[in-house]
């Protein structure tokens, strides 16, 4: 995608070139203003890293800024009317890269350039060039109708891709996706991990039939939303294994974790979960979600082979053995 974006602000820097010397004074300086971002621009996409949210919405907010420029200082040349496109262009990034929010943001932007600038063609032309006007709106249309339309199908997409069908509750993917949200350069909160697996699943499956065993995870998964500590995520990552990812401390990790086996153990009756708990500060040496995460599976089979039913910490020991 980098290559792209590079390529779209070099091909900037040739137009603007291509146009500067039969400009007039006001377009011209707009002009070398593009010539010069536009080269920047192609050299940062270039070799540059990929941009944080920030700087992504920076560099958007400045490519519509000097779209929208160049739109109404040449409103009655092709350069003014072919910067529209670009328009579209920077639609389709935010479509892709950010939230709908930003997305409607930039369709208000849009319409605030095409509509001035189409209307004073009208009156000035005394009902206007019919093919240009014709083009506006449909690149209007294009900016404010179809991109947020592809933009809800690919959320739709995305959340396809990160939930677990049956349970409503994050896969895999799911879960990875959120907790990295919490793994900024700038987040120093302690992250706790809890491993929560069925005990003897497959006695219910084998005895009450496949269907009563999905009904009993549906349940469990409704269980673990309404009992996870505030803010935490929750994922089906296996047949009948769960996680839950916390910002809780290893100091209550231990009780948290209790909560939930009992409040699954009332809720769920007769079905019993082992839970493996792995919790770390941020600033622990060697700290990262995958290592706390396998160290919470392997603490969740040190507790099943404890005989179920209870909670096990990554470091070796079972609090409910200690009670």
């Amino acid at each position: 995608m980098k290559p792209v974006v590079a390529t779209a602000g070099f091909g900037m820097t040739v137009i603007a070139a291509l146009n500067w010397s039969a400009a007039h004074h006001a377009l011209a300086v707009v002009l070398i203003v593009d010539m010069v971002v536009g080269l920047l621009w192609g050299v940062y996409w270039t070799v540059g890293p990929w941009p944080g949210e920030r700087t992504s919405l920076a560099l958007m907010a400045l490519a519509d800024g000097l779209i929208g420029a160049s739109t109404l200082v040449d409103t009655w040349g092709f350069f003014g009317s072919l910067s529209v496109l670009g328009l579209i262009a920077v639609g389709g990034y935010l479509t892709v890269f950010h939230g709908p929010r930003i997305l409607i943001a930039h369709a208000g932007w849009s319409l605030a350039v095409i509509v001035p600038v189409s209307g004073y063609r009208m009156m000035s032309e005394g009902g206007g060039n019919i093919a240009w006007l014709s083009a506006m709106m449909m690149m209007g249309g294009l900016t404010a109708g179809l991109l947020p339309t592809i933009h809800f199908c690919c959320w739709g997409l995305r959340v396809d891709a990160m939930t677990d069908p049956l349970t409503g509750l994050l896969n895999r993917r799911g879960l990875d996706c959120y907790v990295s949200r919490w793994l900024g350069p700038h987040d120093h909160d302690p992250v706790t991990v809890l491993t929560v697996d069925v005990d003897r699943f497959k006695a219910v499956n084998d005895t009450l039939g496949h269907a009563e065993g999905d009904r009993l995870l549906t349940r469990i998964a409704a269980c673990l939303r309404a009992e996870r500590p505030p803010g935490a995520v929750v994922a089906r990552t296996g047949g009948e294994e769960f996680v839950v990812a916390a910002q809780v401390s290893p100091a209550a990790a231990a009780g948290e974790a209790d909560r939930v086996r009992r409040a699954i153990e009332r809720a769920v009756e007769p079905v019993t979960v082992s839970v493996g708990v792995a919790a770390a500060e941020r600033r622990s040496p060697g700290w990262n979600f995958a290592t706390l995460l396998h160290n919470s599976d392997l603490a969740m089979y040190r507790a099943k082979q404890a005989g179920g039913n209870t909670i096990w910490l990554s470091d070796g020991r079972s609090p409910a053995g200690e009670d």
